[in-house]
């Protein structure tokens, strides 16, 4: 038995739970014995949903979680995860005591060690104060206060599951946030392991097939598309993006597709720099590979970045990038993907500067089809690959 676990739903939208999606697809296919463990739907997650069916192979075991609703309860049971997560897992461990557990969230790890699975399993999708000390840039002092909290204790709730588990990482930056933030707690491996990428939804199209994706999208055919897909949170640095926009020729347009707690700042931005005609702001969804082979140039402006699954894909798609070197100062580990030829790296951390290296791209072809359907880029980025390096004990 594999328990795949998350925090948030199974069909919401992110990296963390498209990764699970594929995962659970993959061992479904080799006839595995599958459970997935995720919350039931809280807050702006119900609206953010995306289209997803279960595997009937699959079974889904959903909870209430508490972990955030309950402060005192929150802190009482930090270091198992919280209570409702806990008494899960002992339920699972009284069935199922030889499972392995595969998770992208602390609060499971510390749940199924505390409930006594020894084969624990945690893909850390980044550090939770890398992430979060982004979001105290602009915000007011309750604010700042409720995110200050949320640093402290999810930061002692990680470092201890990070001490407990079995660690895996998507990148060598992501292991050395890692190796400095447990000091001298290291475990005596984390495993660099790599996403997949599926070659059946990813791929460049051809010229005819790029306009009529732009038509069935309501995209001008006349026109040249930047494209973002993601999160919309401070750390993928959209203000750049948006400000960038006003740099670029007025033939250009942009789509952001994605969801998260910055979206009304960021229609204001808009608004205030009246690109409402030239940046389109979608609702994310499942048939997001129509978007990437639609559109010219992919635009990752994030200023922390543990990974990049969203480039991969684009390359997939025959996208040209723009996105910050790291030399200006940026946490991303866009230079590990080995997709060099196809970014276009800005030398400034500024619109400025972004807007240089999106111009640069769009000048470019895109890549070439064979350098990208070639066997080792799927032999790389494989969630087949990546399920059999997470399933070795």
């Amino acid at each position: 038995m594999i328990i795949f676990s998350c925090r948030a739903p199974i069909s919401a939208i992110g990296g963390v739970e498209n990764s699970i999606r594929n995962l659970v697809s993959v061992a479904c296919k080799k006839e595995l014995k599958v459970m997935v463990v995720c919350s039931r739907a809280f807050g702006s997650e119900t609206s953010g949903k995306v289209s997803f069916d279960m595997p009937e192979k699959a079974a889904l075991l959903t909870y209430a979680d508490e972990y955030r609703l309950n402060l005192v309860n929150r802190l009482f049971h930090l270091s198992r995860g919280g209570q409702t997560l806990l008494n899960l897992y002992k339920t699972l461990f009284l069935q199922y005591p030889n499972a392995l557990v595969i998770t992208r969230h602390h609060a499971h790890v510390l749940a199924a060690c505390s409930a006594g699975f020894e084969r624990v399993h945690y893909l850390v999708p980044s550090l939770t104060t890398q992430q979060l000390r982004k979001e105290l840039q602009g915000v007011n002092l309750l604010e700042k206060t409720r995110i200050g909290l949320h640093i402290i204790f999810d930061g002692i709730a990680q470092r201890q599951a990070l001490e407990k588990a079995r660690l895996f990482v998507f990148s060598e930056l992501m292991r050395k946030d890692l190796i400095e933030a447990l000091v001298k707690a290291v475990p005596t491996e984390i495993k660099l392991v790599k996403p997949g990428i599926d070659r059946s939804l990813f791929s460049t199209p051809t010229r005819r097939e790029k306009f009529e994706l732009k038509q069935n999208l309501n995209l001008s055919v006349e026109h040249s598309y930047f494209l973002f897909v993601g999160r919309f949170v401070r750390a993928k640095g959209l203000d750049y993006f948006i400000e960038a926009m006003t740099y670029m020729p007025v033939n250009s347009r942009a789509v952001l597709l994605g969801d998260g707690e910055h979206k009304v700042v960021l229609e204001r931005k808009i608004a205030a720099l009246r690109l409402q005609d030239r940046l389109t702001v979608l609702d994310p969804t499942l048939e997001v590979m129509h978007y990437y082979r639609a559109c010219d140039v992919f635009v990752m402006s994030s200023t922390y970045e543990p990974l990049g699954q969203t480039l991969l894909e684009a390359a997939a798609c025959g996208m040209r990038v723009a996105a910050f070197d790291p030399a200006t100062g940026v946490r991303t580990a866009t230079k590990e993907l080995l997709i060099d030829h196809a970014v276009e790296y800005a030398t400034e951390l500024s619109s400025a500067g972004l807007a240089s290296a999106m111009a640069k791209a769009l000048q470019k072809e895109s890549i070439s089809r064979t350098a990208l359907k070639n066997k080792e880029f799927y032999e790389r980025y494989s969630w087949e690959r990546l399920l059999q390096q997470l399933t070795q004990s």
